[in-house]
């Protein structure tokens, strides 16, 4: 049965729903409810009506335990949840809604609020504003609710006007039920005191944000109260979904307790409702269901961030209907339980929030603030966060959990519960109390320092960590509100990123945009995964600046039964008094967590059981008991001030014998509560040691083999242990300054653990040992039957001492040689395959950290603490620079088990540099994503309560070992002996590397991994692979992982073999398991059974930004052989041959160089200004440690700039920006002529031509298969890939493909999301030469080229001895059917092909355009002649962005223009003698239509000057100086004493030679490409020239036959909107010079609109006279602008928004936007300044006092000047979004009151698996556009990018009910909201 969809979606009956429409001037009277509202019929019925109703008020927020806060945070509550402050009573038990008198109860923490319906319900949310009518109005201190807030906040802004708007869900009755004020719709906003009723058509699942546009700008990060809390969450649950509550206190679980059941688990009824008696009565619960979030009337009552979700069938599952591959009688073999009930987290991230740090005089300091800017509590997870700064400061200032932690120095015990207590913890008494205005240096006043807090608040939701039992099945709800994008990763877990698709990519990290949500359902069973294993999995933004400012969240994986822990407050019974289950004090003797501080320890949630599953066992017994170590408690400690307490707590396991659950079975629980953990049990194991473990006689190893062939451990000296405290006799010296956190243990007391574990662990051990637990399984109705819950089911082995990985789906050990059984489409376990290494044998890798220096490019840039991963036999070559370092990359065939071996050589300190503070990195953990380990043992990682699985450097070994050492021999003490009976210990030398150079090696270790390389098939079988598998350190990595430290692990077909692309050496042969490399053969034979041989070629890239360098021959931090030393240190000098060194400012005079990398560091102290972590956009780009900047491939150091000064544009053709990117011989600097340049290392790759980029070379053969697989190490921005001249499609994860996913020819992707692009290089007709050049960039927005991410693909059409031929090689190759196709000159097109034809000429708009009176053309400032263009003719046009004359704050006014644009054009609306443009002809980017199948043949002229000043070259195009800037890779002025300059935007000018580069059409990139790349022929048109580009609109592929020829096949295929971009990738887009593609359904035609021609009505011409018989649907091109260079009235440039003067603080960040060639800044309809302060300050942004109007056209006196789409009700629409040009800060793309598919794509005629449209994997896919049967949907696209294209397909304009008005769409991402980046869908 197929799915319904939006426009047809069914119910059984019709309602009348009352719909809310309030503007300022009508508001209803009642302040705390909605007027009356008149009823208006639904076109869609509700399957059913869910009310809400919802508060907004001022919420103080408390974001953790060390005293971050904001105490003037809002939110949105539900008025049952809410009290009044002065009388404590409920609102709905007579409590006053007063406005600043009311909070959220004192029982609950203050979360987002999250909203539940199902598909087809409607959602009716009664909002009122309880906001106080003036902004900010609490000051500190204050208490609320028993919470402290000490520090002074000030961040709302000024506007008090409320809404609830939330994108994706539909509207029902009027646009009213928006929540907006857009265009020419009236208000349906809300003031304080007033309401309003929104109803809301929930249509398909998924998650979508809802926020307020009564205030959508200003304050911190830009987004308006966002900033402050202001937003919340709307879950669209499967057809049917009931919502109850996951966790509670253990009091409302024994509530809901009927009795208990034989294997004395207690019987739940899930609709229990609490008693009506007190306390129940005076909180406003009696009566309401305890755990059902609705009542029986469908009103919503709890609003809680997770959530069991259950299906209507009795064991609480979901009908097969409900899901595509379900409704025919299939499985996605990835979510083979996916009918289950399951349990829902909700996770919203928040970024640049509003908050004040917990220490403010060190955050606040002037020098000290800038070094702390990436470690601050600033980006957070549901108003939670735990940023590694405070916890560091606390750990210096001995407060909080971490105050007595010895060894906890940097970023190692970031994450471990351990020492910090889990993240974002809320206490009595903050650690901030009593330091609030502590300063760097000064000790802390007497009695401030030691444990203050007694216990931990909201026992049912104490911390940002989500429960769930093993083998629940579980989905991530995800959502995103700020400014900055982000990568969700979530550890150990795996999900497709479209559940619906069986061929989606298999991710483990997801990109999400502001205002974007996404769904993660979690595969093969859920929680545990495959292996079923116990643990803490983390989740957190994988960008590092972001997770060290406290963007993570814990996933706790119980493997017993969690009822609770009994409450002091409950006494013998229940608590008595209202609200007072907020304190989360744990009784005497309960089970509770331990704690670093908390004597009493921490609560645990009572997690309540999904029915249909196996309650998981009840666990063994155990206490919370004091630590024995003693400390002097802070004089703030509320029981006992200033007296000697203990330093905490710690576990006490009663139950020996008995699995006491995770975490209680982990070594160091029961006495190290506070410090870091110890190393997982079998960590270090020899194989000597497990030899003799084998031989034993203990039953979990005696006899097992298995044990020697996973071991190979190295303890170096120092066996497994933990540290105690300073308490108990530890010292340490430690630093804590703008340049130095190094921190030294001098004595330390060891607790030894036996290295095969405590008696606790091997009880752990044997319970996950045994598969079967007899257990009882609850029905939804409360009844139970029997039931078993299932463990792991294996032995304990290295590194998977409880959860073995190398399993099947039965649970059986995976053998060489033995079928495995794994989960299949049918829903049975017939997936299987030929197992080569097994658990018994695995496939052995080892690897080794090392530190070196690296060069980069071929000027010498380099880095000397270049910090990498390479395996053994190749660390000694690499050091010594015989062997070109490459990012690390090893390779593992599906089914393979496997063992790494994981040595650290690194130096336990990263030294002080230019870029960042001396770190301590004492060790590192191998994190992997993607296969199958051991949760707590093998993470790589120290997170909650899991091991520290990580590997020691060897001075960090040396250094515990002296510490033990002189602890031992204190006089006074008891010597604490090591296993053996040793006191004093050794380091030892390592049995590879020996002691190493100058003894540096001596103690270095080898831990062990152990993974599992899973099946990933689709429903009928076919393999997929993993795919591309990130790996990096996880215990330091915001310190050294943009320096390189990351790497990848591919997965290959099984029982494929590897061989060097190249010379086809055999790979994976070593010992060590090298030899490997980026580049590769994968032999393969048949996959598929298709009968034909699926080899193909894999290359590899890991690109990275923030990448640190210097210029050649400058070494600072260590020498050239990348050991620290004397003469290494940093001075104030060393920074001006830094390459993008932090702190940048404001050049005076601003042109020509915008910038300098200032001479002085904040506060005014001397240079270095390092970082805690980068964070100030630090460095550059590069790909496998390489790059080619385009920025010194045009640069002449020698020629004078418009300034009189060295360094410019170099002259010719080599400094041309549309010739950066030809392979080359004449460029200035003489390096880049060569093929190595200055660089010491042999060729990457053999045929490198002299003036080749030194970027990797991909080379292969015409015709082969090629593979492309991309990732990005490191470290904070978005990348966005493009190759030239192919298309691929966007999923299909390794080795797979996805039909139904779209054609692709940009993929962009944030740190560890994985692509493969998968290409098949057909010889192109009519093409000159046998070999031919493809350009690829890597990061494809004007600051990737410039700084040189981007390189080339080599193909050749001849034999050749230095490249290895796959089995399906044929070269030549030859085309089999020649005179089916036409070729000339422009390319070839299929003969049979429909020819289009356009003629397009490229002209200025200073000579095309007018301009209004009025309006200067040319400056009176510097800004005229500071630059390398031509002068601009004062007397002629300009492109006017935004015509109105808006007088502004700075004394500027509008209109907003820019004279040196530049515009496609179509020929035909020139004037021929004039070459002005016609009258009437719209204004717009370039926009071609082609029906699919047709050829597309574009002539191009040039109009631009020619050589005007006859120097014989063109340099003529007319410039001026603006404030745009580019990453500053070229260093420029290296003495001035403002700092350095670097050679930047105005010392380049726009190319004078054009192109028109397309995507996704077939065609000759000899010919056709639009661009000059590598040795192709030059294709450009220059001045007064012309030339003529073919395309295909489709697919031309070859069908291969016995001999070397291959018949061509074209086929029509709809690809929808794609870009059309300049052939100067840098300073031409810029100018505007881009234009979109738009290829539509076969057989179409159109009819564009008179003023707008980007909108047309499309449909059939079945006549074929050229214009649609009817119309289809309605068709917009969305031209995303960035980076655009706009003057005012007076000519001068417009200011960068969020700027301190007038340059950005990033470059992705500068410039101006636009949609469309219009503008719509927020800035300018208010008249404020660009660069005004965002805060609500006088002049501010924030102080704009009707933010609300922003997007009315009574603000703007019409409409905008922004595309206003028009579309009639229910008709059909497309919004083709593309963006040709800008920069790499992505946008997010939200359109109100619509959702869209994010794959819209079908093949017409096929019904693959029974669903019609659902392509097949032996047909080409994604044929056309339309309703996906296995799509996905969103309300918010994000990574809008250069180079990306993007369907909005809306089968009905104003959503299923065809709702008319007009409907917002914008960036969400705060800059480009405020920068204009708006417009409207007008339905009517």
């Amino acid at each position: 049965m197929q799915r319904t969809v939006v426009a047809a979606v069914v119910g059984v009956c019709i309602v009348a729903l009352g719909v809310g429409v309030v503007t300022r001037e009508q508001e209803p009277q009642a302040p705390a409810a909605a007027a009356a509202q008149q009823p208006v019929a639904s076109v869609v019925a509700c399957a059913r009506t869910i009310s809400a109703s919802v508060v907004v008020m001022d919420q103080p927020l408390m974001f953790n335990r060390l005293g971050a806060q904001n105490v003037n945070g809002m939110m949105y509550a539900l008025s049952r949840d809410v009290i009044n402050l002065d009388s404590g009573l409920p609102l709905t038990r007579g409590g006053a809604p007063v406005p600043g008198r009311v909070a959220l109860r004192p029982d609950k923490r203050p979360r987002p609020l999250v909203l539940r319906a199902a598909e087809g319900d409607c959602l009716r949310v009664s909002l009122t504003n309880l906001l106080t009518p003036a902004a900010n109005p609490r000051s500190p201190p204050t208490l609320i609710n028993r919470l402290r807030f000490n520090l002074p906040l000030n961040e709302q802004v000024a506007d008090r006007t409320v809404g609830f708007t939330v994108p994706g869900l539909q509207l029902v009755g009027t646009i009213a039920d928006d929540s907006s004020f857009a265009g020419r719709n009236a208000s349906s906003l809300v003031s304080p005191g007033r309401g309003a009723v929104y109803n809301l058509l929930a249509v398909e699942e998924g998650t979508f944000l809802a926020t307020s546009d009564g205030a959508p700008f200003g304050g911190e990060g830009g987004y308006g109260n966002g900033t402050n809390g202001l937003f919340a969450a709307v879950n669209v649950e499967p057809r049917g979904a009931s919502f109850y509550r996951s966790q509670v206190t253990e009091e409302e679980l024994r509530l809901s307790t009927t009795g208990t059941s034989p294997t004395g688990h207690p019987l739940i009824n899930y609709e229990a409702v609490y008693p009506a008696v007190e306390p129940w009565l005076g909180e406003g619960k009696s009566g309401l269901p305890i755990l059902n979030m609705l009542t029986s009337s469908g009103e919503l009552v709890h609003t809680d961030i997770n959530a069991i979700i259950m299906g209507p069938l009795g064991d609480g599952s979901f009908p097969p209907s409900t899901y595509p591959l379900e409704s025919v009688g299939r499985r996605n073999p990835s979510v083979p339980n996916r009918l289950e009930a399951f349990r829902e987290f909700t996770s919203l991230f928040h970024d640049e929030v509003a908050a004040a740090n917990a220490f403010p005089g060190y955050f606040e300091d002037p020098v000290l603030g800038y070094t702390l800017e990436g470690v601050r509590d600033a980006f957070m997870i549901n108003y939670g966060s735990a940023g590694i700064g405070s916890e560091i400061i606390a750990n210096r200032l001995s407060v909080g959990p971490m105050h007595d932690c010895l060894d906890c120095a940097y970023e190692d015990f970031f994450l471990s519960s351990f020492a910090v207590g889990d993240a974002a913890m809320v206490v009595d008494v903050p650690a901030n109390i009593g330091l609030e205005t502590l300063r760097p240096g000064v000790a802390p006043p007497p009695g401030a320092s030691g444990p203050k807090a007694t216990r931990a608040f909201f026992p049912e939701d104490p911390s940002n960590v989500s429960h769930s039992y093993l083998s629940d099945f579980v989905k991530f709800r995800n959502l995103h509100v700020g400014k900055e994008h982000h990568v969700f990763h979530l550890h150990n877990h795996q999900w497709l990123f479209n559940p619906n698709d069986d061929n989606s990519n298999y991710i483990d990290a997801q990109g999400i945009g502001s205002g974007s949500g996404y769904t993660y359902e979690i595969s093969f069973g859920g929680s545990g995964n495959r292996n079923l294993s116990a643990g803490d999995a983390i989740f957190h933004c994988h960008f590092y600046p972001h997770f060290a400012q406290g963007m993570w969240a814990m996933w706790r994986i119980h493997d017993t039964f969690e009822a609770g822990t009994k409450l002091a407050v409950s006494g013998t019974g229940f608590h008595t008094a209202p609200f007072s289950l907020q304190d989360g004090r744990p009784a005497v003797g309960a089970r509770a967590l331990p704690d670093g501080e908390l004597v009493a320890g921490t609560p645990i949630p009572a997690v309540v059981p999904l029915p249909g599953k196996a309650m998981a066992p009840m666990p063994g017994r155990v206490e919370v008991v004091p630590s024995p170590n003693i400390t002097t408690a802070s004089t703030f400690h509320p029981l006992n001030p200033g007296a000697r307490v203990p330093v905490g707590s710690n576990a006490r396991v009663i139950d020996r014998t008995t699995n006491p659950g995770y975490p209680f079975w982990i070594a160091g629980i029961e006495n190290i509560v506070g410090q870091r953990p110890t190393t997982p049990p079998l960590d270090m194991l020899s194989e000597a040691e497990a030899a003799a473990l084998q031989s034993g006689t203990n039953p979990l190893f005696a006899g097992r083999a298995e044990l020697v062939a996973g071991a190979g451990g190295f303890t170096g000296g120092l066996p497994r242990h933990a540290l105690e405290g300073v308490a108990a006799g530890g010292e340490a010296e430690s630093t804590l300054s703008r340049l130095d956190f190094s921190k030294e243990m001098l004595k330390a007391r060891p607790v030894y653990f036996p290295e095969e574990g405590t008696d606790v662990e091997q009880t752990a051990m044997l319970f996950h040992s045994r598969p079967i637990h007899p257990s009882t399984t609850l029905r939804r109705d409360g009844s139970s039957v029997p039931g078993n819950f299932r463990t792991n089911g294996l032995p304990p082995v290295p590194s998977a001492p409880f959860f073995e990985p190398c399993r099947d789906d039965a649970g059986n050990p995976i053998l060489a040689g033995v079928a495995p059984r794994f989960f299949d489409g049918a829903g049975g376990l017939g997936t299987t395959g030929a197992v080569q290494f097994g658990a018994r044998n695995p496939r052995v890798y080892k690897g080794a950290n090392i530190q070196l220096d690296v060069v980069f490019n071929k000027v010498g840039y380099h880095y000397p603490q270049e910090r990498i991963l390479t395996l053994w036999e190749d660390v000694t070559p690499t050091l010594n620079k015989t062997r070109p370092p490459e990012p690390f990359v090893i390779r593992f065939n599906t089914f393979d088990c496997g063992k790494y071996l994981h040595t650290n050589l690194i130096p336990k300190y990263f030294e002080l540099d230019d870029f960042q503070v001396r770190s301590p990195t004492d060790v590192i953990g191998q994190h992997i994503h993607l296969p199958k380990w051991d949760l707590p043992s093998a993470d790589g990682a120290a997170n909650g309560w899991n091991y520290e699985d990580g590997t020691l450097a060897p001075g960090a070994v040396r250094e515990r070992i002296e510490a033990i050492n002189t602890y031992n021999t204190t006089p006074g003490v008891t010597p604490v002996p090591a296993p053996d009976g040793r006191i004093t210990l050794t380091p030892l030398p390592h049995p590879f590397f020996g002691a190493g150079p100058g003894g540096e090696w001596l103690g270095a270790r080898t831990t062990l991994q152990r993974w599992f390389f899973d099946p990933v098939v689709n429903a009928q079988g076919v393999h997929r692979g993993l795919g591309v598998i990130f790996t990096h350190d996880h215990l330091g990595p915001s310190t050294h992982q943009q320096v390189g430290l990351y790497g990848s692990v591919i997965t290959e077909p099984p029982g494929s073999t590897w061989r060097h692309n190249e010379t086809g050496v055999p790979l994976g042969t070593r010992s060590d398991g090298g030899p490997t490399s980026w580049q590769a053969a994968i032999l393969t034979g048949d996959l598929d059974g298709d009968g034909l041989n699926d080899s193909y070629r894999e290359f590899w890239f890991q690109a990275s930004d923030f990448q640190h360098a210097y210029e050649a021959g400058v070494y600072v931090g260590a020498g050239p052989d990348g050991r620290p030393g004397p003469g290494t240190a940093p001075t104030a000098a060393t920074f001006r041959n830094a390459i993008g060194p932090p702190h940048r400012l404001q050049a005076s005079p601003v042109f020509p160089d915008l910038f300098v990398n200032a001479a002085t560091c904040p506060g005014g102290v001397p240079r270095p200004c390092p970082q805690a972590i980068s964070v100030d956009d630090p460095g550059m780009l590069v790909v496998n440690y390489r790059n080619e900047p385009v920025g010194l491939r045009v640069y002449d150091p020698g020629k004078v700039g418009p300034d009189g000064k060295p360094g410019s544009q170099a002259t010719g053709l080599a400094g041309d920006l549309a010739f950066a990117l030809q392979t080359r011989r004449d460029r200035a600097i003489s390096a880049l002529n060569t093929a190595l340049g200055n660089t010491p290392y042999p060729a990457l790759t053999a045929d490198i031509d002299g003036g080749d980029p030194f970027t990797p070379l991909i080379r292969t053969y015409m015709g082969d298969r090629v593979r492309v697989k991309f990732q990005v190490g490191g470290h904070e921005e978005e990348f966005n890939a493009t190759i030239h001249g192919v298309k691929w499609l966007q999923a299909g994860s390794s080795y797979g493909s996805s039909p139904n996913s779209g054609w692709r020819n940009a993929q962009a992707q944030g740190i560890s999301e994985q692509f493969t692009f998968t290409v098949p290089l057909l010889p192109a007709l009519g093409q000159a030469g046998a070999r031919v050049d493809y350009a690829y960039g890597l990061n494809s927005s004007q600051d990737g080229w410039w700084s040189g991410a981007w390189g080339l693909m080599r193909s050749y059409n001849t034999p050749r001895t230095d490249l290895f031929p796959l089995p399906t090689t044929r070269a030549p190759l030859r085309i089999a059917n020649p005179a089916d196709f036409s070729a000339d000159a422009g390319g070839a097109c299929p003969r049979a092909a429909p020819v289009r034809a356009y003629d397009i000429t490229a002209v200025l708009a200073n000579t095309a355009l007018t301009s209004p009176a009025g309006v200067s053309l040319v400056p009176s400032d510097a800004s005229a002649t500071l630059h390398v263009g031509a002068p601009l003719d004062p007397r002629g046009g300009t492109l006017v962005y935004n015509p109105r004359r808006t007088a502004l704050s700075n004394g500027e006014s509008g209109p907003l223009h820019d004279p040196t644009a530049i515009l496609y054009v179509r020929t035909a609306d020139l004037d021929p003698t004039t070459g002005k443009l016609l009258p009437g002809v719209p204004i717009e980017p370039l926009v071609l239509r082609a029906a699919a199948g047709e050829c597309i043949e574009v002539t191009l002229r040039n109009r631009l000057p020619a050589d005007v000043n006859g120097n014989t070259f063109f340099d003529d195009n007319p410039d001026l100086a603006n404030l745009t800037s580019l990453i500053g890779v070229v260093n420029r002025d290296r003495s001035n004493p403002q700092g350095v300059t670097t050679f930047n935007n105005n010392l380049i000018r726009p190319s004078s030679w054009v192109g028109l580069h397309p995507q996704l059409v077939a065609y000759d990139p000899t010919k056709a490409d639009g661009t000059n790349v590598g040795n192709n022929p030059q294709q450009l048109v220059s001045p007064g020239g012309q030339a003529r580009y073919r395309w295909y609109a489709g697919d031309i592929s070859g069908t291969p036959g016995n001999t070397r020829a291959v018949t061509l096949v074209a086929t029509p295929l709809e690809f929808g909107g794609t870009n059309l971009i300049p052939a100067d990738k840098v300073k031409q887009g810029q100018k505007s010079l881009v234009g979109a593609l738009i290829i539509e359904p076969a057989g179409s035609a159109w009819t564009e609109d008179a003023s707008r021609r980007a909108a047309a009505s499309v449909g059939p011409d079945a006549n074929r006279d050229g214009r649609p018989d009817s119309t289809a649907f309605r068709d917009f091109a969305v031209v995303w602008q960035k980076q655009l260079s706009h003057r005012y009235a007076d000519g001068t440039a417009v200011e960068n928004v969020a700027a301190e003067q007038l340059i950005s603080e990033d470059s992705q960040d500068s410039g101006q936007m636009a949609i469309n060639y219009g503008s719509e800044p927020l800035w300018f309809r208010f008249g404020l300044r660009p660069n005004a302060p965002l805060g609500n300050t006088a002049g501010g942004y924030g102080a704009v006092p009707d933010a609300f109007t922003a997007y009315s056209n009574s603000r703007g006196g019409g409409d905008p000047v922004t595309p206003v789409f028009t579309a009639a009700p229910g008709q059909q629409a497309r919004m083709r979004l593309v963006e040709p040009h800008g920069s790499y800060r992505g946008s997010s793309f939200r359109l109100h009151g619509h959702g869209w598919q994010r794959d819209p794509y079908i093949c017409p005629g096929s019904a693959n698996l029974g669903l019609p449209g659902k392509c097949s994997a032996t047909e080409l896919g994604s044929r056309a556009l339309g309703v996906n049967p296995v799509g996905m949907y969103l309300g918010a696209q994000e990574s809008v990018h250069p180079y990306t294209h993007f369907e909005i397909f809306l089968p009905s304009a104003g959503g299923a009910n065809a709702v008319p008005g007009d409907y917002l769409f914008r960036d969400y991402e705060s800059l480009g909201n405020i920068c204009g980046q708006w417009g409207l869908l007008r339905v009517q």
